[in-house]
């Protein structure tokens, strides 16, 4: 009997120290929202604590950005923290210092719209250390929560303006400074482009002894753009396209030798069709996350030789490749 007893006895020591050290094992990651919606507080609860992580909630503090989620985790402890902020709904991960913001609807919220916001928090939260569906997957005991329906790619239109000097597009050599508009839509995380750019330039100019004028080539591209980002703030592209251009000479020719005296000059507008192709390389910074600052080196070639000439001497040739060089500045809307 008193052998049974010591056997029970430690039966029983051995499952309160398992009791004691599963939740030490089995610690779930955090997550603070600070002074958020009611209602959004308790849909995130439901989106995220079945997967282990613990939400909190905190007071408000001073500080925007990035700056506020280092405060708040370093007071609370908090593997993750979320706020929303001038309409942006933001993430900051404690292990690596990093934050992400994205637009949401502002509150107050109903039960659906918070339900959205809550899932959207999830998906967001997979991107950093703090993934509530690989690191904390739910007991085989418990029904799992449904998964999120899948997102669609995410798409972003981005506008910009470019200006540079283009080298070479005539002979004789002379350089010409061009200026556009560009509009494209990327996908896959912006990671591909497809969009037009609107180009034109000051022109080249034209004095000869036959002829004196300028030289203009506007042109309409369809192009097509790839992106890496190795760095969240910096991005190396490619892009290559088509265009359809229209080279416009305007001269003022001088009077013939064999014309009277008294002639007087005589002007003369051309114009003519220049398709062309383009590739070019660039280098992206993002100082936000809605703006990109850059530069591209590229080529144009043009697909068509085209020479110009008055009374038989030589006026113009049109370059067979031209190489450019462009600042540029993009907002992503």
């Amino acid at each position: 009997m008193r052998g049974d007893a010591v056997l029970r006895t430690l039966s029983i020591c051995a499952a309160l120290a398992s009791s004691l050290m599963i939740p030490g094992l089995a610690r779930a990651e955090t997550l603070v929202l600070v002074a958020p919606d009611p209602a959004l507080t308790a849909a995130v609860r439901v989106a995220l604590e079945p997967w282990g992580t613990e939400v909190r909630v905190a007071a408000a503090v001073d500080g925007r950005g990035a700056a506020r989620g280092a405060r708040v985790a370093e007071e609370t402890g908090a593997a993750a923290v979320s706020w929303i902020e001038g309409g942006e709904l933001w993430i900051y991960e404690a292990r690596t210092g990093a934050a992400i913001a994205r637009p949401v609807t502002p509150p107050p919220y109903d039960a659906a719209s918070a339900t959205a916001v809550a899932l959207s928090l999830k998906t967001w939260l997979r991107r950093t250390a703090l993934d509530p569906e690989v690191a904390h997957p739910p007991p085989r005991d418990e029904p799992a929560e449904a998964p999120a329906p899948a997102a669609p790619p995410e798409t972003r239109l981005v506008v910009g303006a470019r200006i540079g000097p283009r080298f070479a597009a005539t002979s004789p050599d002379l350089a010409e400074l061009r200026a556009g508009i560009t509009g494209a839509v990327f996908f896959l995380g912006g990671h591909l482009g497809v969009g037009l750019e609107l180009s034109s330039g000051f022109g080249v100019g034209v004095d000869a002894p036959a002829a004196r004028g300028r030289w203009t080539e506007t042109g309409l591209a369809l192009t097509l753009e790839g992106r890496a980002t190795p760095e969240r703030w910096l991005d190396l592209g490619l892009r290559v396209g088509v265009s359809a251009g229209l080279g416009w000479l305007g001269v003022t020719l001088a009077p013939s030798s064999r014309s009277s005296s008294r002639s007087s000059s005589r002007s003369v507008e051309v114009g003519r069709f220049l398709p062309a192709a383009l590739a070019e390389v660039s280098l992206g910074i993002w100082p936000t996350e809605r703006v990109r600052l850059g530069v591209a080196l590229g080529v144009d070639a043009f697909l068509v030789r085209q020479r110009y000439r008055v009374r038989g001497e030589p006026l113009l040739d049109v370059s067979p490749a031209a190489p450019r060089v462009a600042l540029a500045v993009e907002f992503v809307l």
